[in-house]
């Protein structure tokens, strides 16, 4: 009976895993914006820009803010306003630290930002006075985020988290068995487990 096996994993789907599927695209979905809105919010406008004040508290809380929404992509809000800045007054020429028209592909592109963004995080890079005014500053939590190690949790926290996902999109529908007492096993046959 094929029909019997089409309406177990409908069931399935819709009524164990997709609960879990929708709970999982959600969570994704909301550190997505969540990282968007602290790159935008604290780093561009805040860090890059200088659009509006915020008292010490709310400047540190942004950091962590960035940190745990950034995760493993995290960037130094203070590297940022510095490239950011740089970017505006070098626009498409050869001190645009991102400019595609002095790379020969996006993969070269984002490898010559990348480098340019370590340089100034790491303070190895002489950067113009002009472009370090006003910035938001926290060393301690720019090293942490910026280290190997904490990349290396982050993608340990990944992984885990991936797991767990795993685990609620599996596990409900390979036990589903046994809260039915018996699968169908194909010419009308059910077999008890």
């Amino acid at each position: 009976m094929p029909w019997l096996w089409s309406c177990t994993l409908a069931y399935l789907i819709s009524y164990l895993a997709l609960p879990n599927i929708m709970a999982i695209l959600l969570f994704f979905v909301g550190v997505w914006y969540l990282s968007l809105f602290s790159q935008t919010f604290f780093q561009h406008r805040y860090a890059a820009h200088g659009s509006f004040t915020i008292s010490r508290f709310w400047e540190r809380f942004f950091f962590l803010f960035s940190y745990i929404t950034q995760g493993s992509s995290y960037m130094s809000p203070r590297a940022y306003a510095i490239m950011h800045r740089m970017h505006h007054a070098y626009t498409d020429t050869e001190q645009d630290p991102h400019s595609p028209n002095f790379s020969s592909n996006i993969f070269a592109m984002m490898w010559r930002t990348r480098m340019i963004y370590l340089g100034i995080d790491r303070k190895r890079v002489p950067v113009e006075k002009r472009f370090t005014k006003n910035l938001p500053k926290w060393d301690r939590l720019d090293r942490w985020g910026n280290s190997p190690l904490s990349r290396a949790l982050w993608v340990v926290a990944y992984v885990t988290f991936f797991g767990v996902c795993y685990q609620l999109l599996v596990v409900p529908a390979a036990s589903h068995r046994h809260y039915h007492g018996g699968l169908p096993r194909g010419r009308g046959q059910l077999v008890r487990t």
